[in-house]
């Protein structure tokens, strides 16, 4: 759902550094990179992308390839992963998949998960909840990972809690003020064995 695509910027849509513009529209956070790099994956697996678009109701992008089934090995379970059993803990992250899938992640060592969809949204959690760790993403509308990070722990119950900072940015943790606000760093998509590893730690 949303505002909707205009019929003469559909040719458009898939092209580097485009997006629609809206009146209505308060801020776009995108740089207009993701359907151009979503459409080179899908063409790369011999198929196209399509979409049906109506202006004031919403956008819906299709497509159909045929994928090969992956067995992949679970991570290894250790002695040092397993004692995690009741961990408060609080997700913090603005986008609702990344939050399912990492909550679902999470409940298979029995970590009791709280979760964030902004910055303001986690200052209030952490006023009243002492959380054992703190996952923060970066990149956030309103307010980003790092300013949320110094504001909890300037005062409070979790000033002293350990926060990790979550992004698909390698270069985070090369940032000015990156120690001033997290303890560690991990990589988008979460890896579960570097995860837990950290987790074990806390």
């Amino acid at each position: 759902t949303g505002k909707g695509i205009s019929e003469e910027f559909k040719d458009k849509i898939f092209n580097k550094f485009s997006q629609s513009k809206s009146s209505n529209t308060i801020s776009n956070n995108g740089t207009g990179l993701g359907l151009a790099i979503v459409k080179k994956i899908i063409k790369l697996y011999k198929s196209e992308i399509l979409i049906d678009s109506t202006l004031g109701k919403g956008s819906t992008f299709y497509f159909d390839f045929n994928l090969e089934t992956a067995f992949l090995n679970t991570w290894e379970i250790t002695k040092e992963t397993t004692n995690l059993k009741n961990l408060k803990l609080l997700l913090v992250d603005d986008n609702r998949l990344n939050i399912l899938v990492a909550s679902k992640l999470l409940s298979t060592r029995d970590i009791v998960c709280d979760t964030a969809s902004n910055g303001y949204d986690a200052i209030e959690k952490c006023k009243h909840k002492k959380y054992d760790v703190i996952l923060m993403d970066i990149h956030m509308p309103l307010l980003d990972g790092a300013e949320t990070s110094v504001m909890i722990k300037a005062k409070g119950c979790n000033k002293a809690t350990p926060i990790y900072a979550l992004s698909a940015d390698i270069n985070t943790p090369f940032n000015e003020g990156f120690k001033k606000s997290f303890k560690g760093f991990l990589n988008k998509p979460i890896e579960p064995e570097k995860l837990f590893k950290i987790l074990s730690m806390e």
